[in-house]
């Protein structure tokens, strides 16, 4: 697939001005970044589809699943990291 980049400005009524010409008929994958600090979707929080399924936190999440002596030589009392 051929890739190009294209940094577009909208008009007044919000369409993209700058478009390139495309053939009738061709298949475009288009994606938005778009700049800006406002997040449509709030984060943090678990998927809709996992919602009333029975799930339960047990004890502490956010405590290592290893302490650090368990990391012997790995960790070294901090010292790589």
């Amino acid at each position: 697939m051929l890739t190009e980049k294209y940094a577009l400005r909208t008009d007044n009524q919000g369409h993209l001005v700058g478009l390139p010409k495309l053939a009738p008929n061709e298949d475009v994958e288009i994606i938005v970044l778009r700049k800006g600090t406002e997040f449509p979707i709030p984060l943090h929080r678990p998927s809709p589809k996992l919602a009333n399924q029975g799930a339960k936190l047990l004890g502490d999440d956010i405590a290592p699943a290893f302490a650090a002596e368990e990391w012997g030589e790995l960790f070294e009392g901090g010292k790589n990291l």
